[in-house]
């Protein structure tokens, strides 16, 4: 699992290889991530194949 980060230091993508299913609520669970449940209710899934190289 990787994290990215913005200039500020805020967490804005994690990335995870090998997992086919996933809530975002328990892969965010041991990371040092504070959120609220209206992020949480934005949060999307892109997968990286189906993004432009």
């Amino acid at each position: 699992m990787m994290l990215d980060f913005d200039a500020a230091g805020d967490v804005v993508g994690i990335e995870v290889i090998g997992q086919q299913e996933f809530s975002i609520r328990e892969l965010i669970r041991p990371l040092p991530v504070q959120t609220t449940e209206a992020i949480l209710e934005r949060t999307r899934y892109v997968s990286a194949k189906l993004q432009a190289a």
